[in-house]
């Protein structure tokens, strides 16, 4: 039976190498966007006809892309897949290789838990689920292993059915600290349907020139609410930073960095830009800023306190220094973890207030 790999990323190049070494015997690479004509001497093509459908397809990727991957695979005919923690499972040498492609990985610094403030941070957490959470993503990110593997949950990214949030909220005046291009506020459109709860209003913030314009078409399909978009960052003041923007992702970084990517952007606080608007509900997915747009926003949670969802993946300490940092602003949060990806990437802080 012919074998295709299908992605030629940084996880794929990682997989791929271990697979071939492994002895895997492999037809090409199958790849919708690389400029790359080979990887490890094999072709790059993209998906088409002239492909054999009966192959097994080794999908070399984060899974959160597994269902859209396949999906299309399907229509055209493939049905023989070997999913990302399937591969994993062949490949489960190379985790800690897999691991330097991740945000939070620092290679001259090897991540340590510092166990006073994992212990501080236990004790505001609300049930078992998420201190076993925590432990594990601490425990794997010291000790990369396929046995210290944390599973993603794959819930609805912010909106997780496990966390008792919807008590707390009647209608939702939602604001996106990285709002991209819509995929959130799609969401959150489905779980107000879901949950039947208004939609206020929406203020979304998006920096990147490229991803506004999406945003903005993806906004313009909602008509039954009130939207904002925000040309800029988010942090502790307003400023002026440097920001960079490339294919993979897009974060504020040191003022002193030399990056062909970067530029200057504005940036603002959210205490001086939405206190009028009351909002009660703040999510933050802005690339390890985290902590500096919540130290713009302490007077919002101390006044408000909004649900937060809060990304903690992006800074290695973000685990701990987060939560109790929320908690040192406003003590009258439920705290919650989720795991919702791969590796330990997409960890979410829930904070919701206590009723």
């Amino acid at each position: 039976m012919k074998s295709y790999i299908y992605g030629a990323g940084g996880f794929s190049q990682v997989l791929t190498k271990e697979l071939l070494r492994q002895g895997l015997k492999v037809e090409c690479i199958i790849d919708k966007y690389t400029e790359k004509t080979e990887l490890y001497g094999l072709p790059i093509v993209r998906p088409s006809d002239e492909l054999d459908v009966n192959a097994k397809v080794w999908l070399a990727f984060s899974s959160y892309l597994d269902e859209e991957v396949t999906a299309e695979l399907t229509t055209m005919g493939f049905h023989d897949f070997m999913y990302f923690m399937d591969v994993l499972k062949v490949a489960k040498n190379c985790i800690p290789e897999l691991v330097k492609n991740l945000i939070w990985h620092r290679k001259d610094s090897p991540f340590r838990t510092d166990i006073n403030k994992l212990q501080e941070v236990e004790r505001l957490l609300s049930n078992q689920e998420s201190i076993d959470t925590l432990r594990g993503v601490s425990n794997f990110r010291e000790n990369p292993s396929f046995d210290n593997y944390v599973h993603g949950d794959f819930d609805t990214h912010y909106f997780s059915d496990n966390v008792p949030w919807s008590q707390s909220i009647e209608s939702f005046r939602f604001v996106d600290c990285g709002a991209f291009t819509g995929d959130t506020l799609s969401q959150l459109a489905d779980i107000s349907e879901k949950y039947n709860k208004k939609i206020d209003n929406v203020i979304l913030f998006e920096p990147e020139e490229d991803n506004r314009k999406k945003l903005i078409e993806t906004a313009s399909k909602y008509q039954s609410f009130q939207y904002y978009i925000y040309p800029c960052g988010v942090w502790k003041e307003s400023a002026f930073l440097t920001f960079s923007s490339n294919s993979s992702a897009s974060a504020i970084i040191d003022s002193n960095a030399e990056d062909a990517d970067s530029y200057k952007i504005m940036c603002i606080d959210i205490d001086t830009a939405l206190m009028g608007a009351k909002p009660n509900w703040i999510k933050m997915d802005i690339e390890g800023a985290e902590k500096e747009a919540i130290l713009g926003s302490k007077e919002i949670i101390k006044k408000y306190s909004p649900i937060l969802t809060i990304a903690i993946y992006h800074q290695p300490y973000d685990l701990w220094d987060i939560p109790l940092l929320i908690n040192e602003i406003n003590p009258n949060y439920d705290m919650y973890i989720r795991a919702h990806g791969d590796l330990t990437t997409e960890v979410v802080l829930y904070c919701v207030p206590k009723i």
